[in-house]
């Protein structure tokens, strides 16, 4: 009896200590999920585009233009097409791919702690995904290696950041990185002749007191 009472007591024990990184193990499940859908239905729509000039695709409507055809390349934005665009909360509204650090995650509107559960969160005060001026990305240093933002240290200088919105991708280029207090805000200030990208985590990953930012720009 007393055999069995222990082998329990050490099953139950082996539960509780792994079922926080099971957890996690379920969390990345379904954020791959979730880029993946995103991606699929992104690049069928980027497909479609790219057979149709700027001006064919405002008179008869994106949605005039979809059909089944098949998945290739996207494309990058025509500058005559940027304008504001208004997010709604929890969306999913891109996904971020970082290869040399092996990332993609999905970009989620707000930054709050059910968004960044999620995965990386757009701060809602800056710019739009691949406009000009400065967007804004925040994400947890996870503790276990390679999870949202765990290596973004690794990053260097002409390492490559993609961003894939709705019908279009984005490449910038990282040129900066850099160590700065929390209450530094000067790090998401804005430029309109530039499209900034701004990556936000905490530093160190134990008992964080700066802020990790990571500065890219797409080469117009």
């Amino acid at each position: 009896m007393r055999k069995a009472i222990a082998v329990f007591c050490f099953i139950a024990g082996l539960l509780i200590i792994a079922s926080p990184f099971a957890w996690e193990r379920y969390q990345d499940w379904q954020l791959d999920k979730q880029a993946a859908a995103y991606l699929e239905e992104s690049l069928a729509l980027q497909s479609v585009l790219a057979h149709y000039e700027p001006e064919e695709i405002e008179e008869i409507g994106v949605q005039g233009l979809v059909d089944d055809m098949e998945l290739q390349d996207g494309k990058s934005q025509p500058k005559e097409a940027f304008e504001a665009i208004t997010y709604q909360a929890d969306e999913i509204i891109g996904v971020i791919r970082i290869p040399a650090i092996d990332l993609e995650y999905p970009i989620i509107e707000g930054t709050g702690d059910a968004q960044l559960a999620k995965g990386i969160g757009h701060i809602p005060y800056t710019d739009s995904l691949g406009q000009y001026g400065n967007t804004g990305l925040a994400g947890h240093r996870a503790h276990r290696f390679g999870r949202l933002f765990n290596r973004l240290d690794e990053l260097e200088n002409n390492d490559v950041i993609e961003i894939i919105s709705g019908e279009y991708s984005y490449e910038y280029i990282v040129y900066e990185k850099i160590i700065v207090e929390p209450s530094d805000t000067s790090v998401l200030n804005r430029n309109g002749d530039f499209r900034v990208l701004t990556l936000v985590t905490c530093d160190p990953m134990i008992n964080p007191t700066h802020r990790l930012i990571v500065h890219a720009y797409i080469p117009d």
